[in-house]
């Protein structure tokens, strides 16, 4: 026989993380290769898709938020057009 049960439980502040790391932009290139370059041993891709996401520390600041906490996020980033 089941009996209704209350559990009380205190409310908890979301949890406040400082994430402190390498910012790197990841780039992922799909396509096929039809042949080698003559100048050198080097497949030549011919593209048919690509994508950018996040990676290093950017990658662990955007899962720190997804799982619901806060992440702040510390780095250096270059200065070129990425950055």
């Amino acid at each position: 026989m089941m009996t209704d049960v209350n559990i009380n439980v205190p409310a908890v502040e979301p949890l406040k993380l400082l994430v402190v790391g390498e910012v790197v932009l990841d780039r992922y290139r799909w396509g096929t290769v039809e042949r080698i370059s003559p100048e050198a041993p080097i497949p030549v891709l011919h593209l048919n898709h690509s994508e950018e996401r996040l990676g290093n520390a950017a990658f662990v600041a955007a899962s720190v938020r997804a799982l619901g906490a806060e992440a702040n996020l510390l780095s250096v980033i270059g200065a070129d057009a990425d950055g």
